[in-house]
């Protein structure tokens, strides 16, 4: 081997060179006896005796040395070599200077008092090939060794360190012994063959200090495919001498020794891939501006880096390094490489669109600039004049027989609770605030409450009239407008003290709800008490349902008191717009939740206004034949002023 040739050189030069240095030594000539080992131990052995006996042939327990005393043993390169030699010399008490690789089981200073070592111990190579597979991001790698039980042990101890620094060790395979017959070599070589190149991990570390492992890769039954890089540790030396026309350009030694051949292969090597990298591009029309990256082309790793925004799951069947990559769940994310879990974003922020960042959630709430909210307040606007009209009709045209007929001051009272209806529709769009919040549902509860006690005290009104029309009746002292004014004030004091306290004991306050929809923040009024809104809610509908029996009953009274029907037909609207509104508002969120309600607030208003004062304008504006007393009273019933 020519690395042993070194060796004998390197040796040969040292020694006339400290006989040549007068410091070193004066007067006092070294001289030396070398024996060929071949890395075997019987001929390591026979060595030993000889040099010990001073005779080719030895003579066990004789020193027959014609020149100088032997003062020590220098080698040998493996550690097999170096533990026989040394239980040997240490009989007679001779150091042993080992300057190549030593097991570990060396370091024992109660067995092998006399041994020393000037090469780091087999930890320190581990170290040093753990620091490599780091360097390139190899985390999935396999072993492969000789038969030899010091190599398989000391492969063992490597694939433990290995796997304790992170790294993941796929398989570790031993050649097998050349005593074996050629068909069962040739098949344990295939096996091992077909093992390797089946394994996912493209880099494979031999590790090993016999000889025997540089003739079993170069062999044709153990094939190992080029896309594979062979890592060769400091301990597998014997592979040095290998010319490069021998071994493909994907095999690598790591020995800390400088040997010449070695680094001129090397750059020779280097040299041509360059050439190559610069041909292919310029045949490609691609720029030469070359941006290295240590082995960037390959990867031996057994699953791919999980990338940010996604996170990696485990399986417990298989080793640390094999793992899936999920996307992080909603509302989660990752900006690392291979994070093992994933963080909720800030309650303000929501992950984008790759899951690696928060970005700011959208406030939404229903304002002017949305389509809903322009549909909506367009209506509410067109209501409210169509409202004002009808009030203007009215004052305009009051002193005729049909705006007198059934109290004319209820029918003020109820235009303007209306008008302040379609009013109260502006206070739920745009941004809710805590003044907002407040007057929202309060002012919607007490102006509903001022209509709906309108429409009943007509009802009443109407049905007290007909009783009182009978002669002798004690009901005409109740017919008036001052009647039916209280009995407005006491139906909407009710409500009132229900707003009240509610204000008082949980009023309703601005929040955001970043639970309803993904990615979005809800600027919404939370109601404070559910049972307080469903109870002003009831209220009203209490005094609906009282308002419709009431007219039902007394729908079929003579003409001149027919508003009963009217009254009848706009509570029927008025209930079912309202029975409809609570599983539409129960089942929306946002800003469909709010303009829900306000659509319920201006469907049942219209319907309200339409069904009770738009027959009158019909008579006042088109039918004036019709606005007459004689047509309204048609008998002489009591007059309601």
């Amino acid at each position: 081997m020519i690395h042993y040739y070194q060796h004998l050189l390197t040796f040969y030069f040292v020694i006339e060179e400290i006989n040549q240095n007068t410091e070193i030594l004066p007067n006092i000539t070294l001289g030396f006896q070398i024996y060929d080992s071949c890395s075997d131990i019987y001929f390591s052995l026979c060595g030993v005796m000889s040099i010990l006996s001073g005779h080719k042939k030895p003579v066990p327990g004789y020193a027959c040395h014609q020149q100088g005393h032997l003062a020590g043993f220098i080698g040998s390169l493996s550690s097999k070599t170096s533990h026989s030699i040394a239980r040997l010399t240490g009989i007679y008490r001779y150091p042993q200077i080992s300057y190549g690789f030593t097991e570990t089981s060396l370091n024992d200073q109660v067995e092998f008092p006399f041994f020393y070592r000037t090469f780091p111990n087999d930890y320190s190579d581990y170290y040093g090939m753990i620091q490599l597979l780091k360097v390139f991001g190899w985390s999935w790698v396999g072993i492969l060794t000789s038969y030899d039980e010091n190599d398989v042990q000391l492969s063992e101890d490597l694939k433990r360190e290995i796997i304790r620094s992170g790294t993941c060790v796929d398989f570790l395979e031993s050649l097998p012994s050349d005593n074996l017959s050629l068909e069962s070599l040739n098949y344990r070589l295939a096996q091992i063959s077909a093992k390797i190149n089946n394994s996912t991990a493209n880099v494979i570390i031999i590790h090993t200090t016999t000889v025997y492992m540089i003739y079993a890769l170069c062999i044709d039954e153990l094939k190992i495919m080029d896309d594979k890089i062979l890592i060769f540790t400091a301990k597998s030396s014997s592979v040095q001498s290998i010319s490069a026309a021998i071994v493909p350009s994907h095999y690598f030694d790591v020995d800390h020794f400088p040997f010449t051949y070695s680094l001129y292969n090397m750059v020779y090597a280097l040299a041509h891939a360059l050439n190559n990298l610069y041909t292919a591009k310029s045949q490609l029309g691609e720029s030469l501006k070359m941006e290295f990256q240590p082995w960037q082309v390959l990867q031996s790793v057994c699953s791919k880096s999980c990338v940010p925004g996604y996170r990696k799951i485990l399986d417990q069947n298989k080793l640390v390094c094999c793992f899936d990559c999920v996307v992080c769940s909603e509302g989660e994310y990752s900006n690392t490489t291979d994070a093992e879990n994933c963080m909720k974003c800030p309650e303000d922020q929501w992950p984008n669109e790759k899951k690696d960042g928060c970005l700011p959630r959208i406030i939404e709430f229903l304002s002017y600039d949305d389509s809903l909210g322009i549909a909506l307040s367009s209506i509410s606007i067109f209501l409210i004049i169509i409202n004002a009209l009808v009030l203007g009709i009215f004052i305009k045209y009051r002193d005729t027989p049909v705006v007198k007929a059934n109290n004319r001051n209820l029918s003020y009272i109820l235009l303007i609770s209306l008008k302040m209806s379609f009013l109260c529709s502006f206070v739920f769009i745009n941004s809710p605030g805590s003044v907002t919040c407040l007057l929202r549902q309060t002012a919607f509860a007490i102006i509903f409450t001022v209509a709906v006690s309108s429409v009943l005290a007509k009802t009443i009104t109407v049905a007290v009239a007909f009783k009182a029309a009978k002669p002798s009746s004690k009901l005409r002292k109740w017919v008036g407008t001052r009647v039916s004014s209280y009995l407005v004030l006491l139906c909407s004091s009710g409500e009132f003290v229900i707003c009240i306290v509610w204000l008082f004991i949980s009023p309703p306050y601005p929040e955001y709800d970043t639970q309803s929809e993904i990615g979005k923040m809800i600027l919404q009024c939370n109601e404070g008490s559910t049972i307080a809104f469903y109870s002003v809610i009831g209220y009203i509908g209490f005094l609906a349902i009282l308002s419709f029996v009431v007219a039902f009953l007394v729908r079929k009274l003579p003409d001149s008191f027919n508003e009963a029907q009217f009254i009848t037909f706009s509570m029927l609207v008025f209930c079912s717009v309202w029975v409809s509104f609570i599983p539409a508002y129960l089942s929306t969120k946002g800003k469909y939740m709010v303009a829900v309600e306000i659509f319920a607030i201006l469907s049942s208003s219209a319907g309200l206004l339409g069904c009770i004062f738009i027959p009158k304008c019909y008579i006042i504006l088109l039918r004036p034949d019709l606005n007459t007393r004689g047509h309204v009273i048609g008998k002489q019933y009591p007059k309601i002023a």
